[in-house]
């Protein structure tokens, strides 16, 4: 299972430190993509977890960090590592076996459409449609990451990242 899901680090020579360096800049591009379609998307985006947990006052915060911590673990072993890979695989499958001038671009287009299927569900799954655009973009960013690292845990740490600061800015607009 653990192969499958690509949960190693062997891309990364065994470093801890470059895999979590990786998991960062994820984070960074996640971040700056959200900035940018914060900028021109004419809605306000409410995000209905931080609402209900707002909701619970005294346990909030106890379950603010761990959303943060379990929901990037669940969630990308579910949307990066079970549906991309899924679908990249079956998509990846109807490629002929020779290699072909457009080999390269259909890759592409596969990997891509993986990408924004995945990311799609993803978005759906936040019950948010003022904040589609802004799911499906951090889960392609997410995707892209797991698919270039071919680790699992990259696109993790940059979820927990996000996940993590967004929990310090409630914490800190709460108090």
């Amino acid at each position: 299972m653990r192969d499958v899901l690509s949960l190693n680090s062997k891309n990364f020579e065994g470093s801890t430190l470059k895999l979590i360096g990786w998991g960062v800049g994820t984070c960074v591009v996640a971040f700056v993509l959200q900035q940018a379609i914060g900028a021109v998307w004419p809605f306000q985006i409410k995000d209905p977890t931080a609402e209900m947990i707002n909701s619970m006052h005294g346990l909030s915060f106890v379950l603010m960090a761990l959303l943060a911590v379990t929901g990037p673990i669940f969630e990308e072993i579910i949307f990066r590592g079970f549906l991309f890979g899924g679908l990249r695989t079956s998509l990846h499958k109807r490629l002929p076996a020779q290699t072909a001038p457009d080999y390269a671009g259909k890759v592409f287009r596969y990997d891509l459409l993986a990408s924004f299927a995945s990311a799609l569900v993803f978005g759906l799954m936040h019950l948010n449609l003022a904040g589609l655009p802004l799911y499906v973009a951090i889960g392609m960013v997410f995707a892209e990451a797991y698919r270039r690292s071919g680790s699992l845990y990259v696109p993790i740490i940059g979820h927990f990242i996000n996940n993590g600061m967004l929990v310090l800015l409630m914490v800190v607009m709460h108090s």
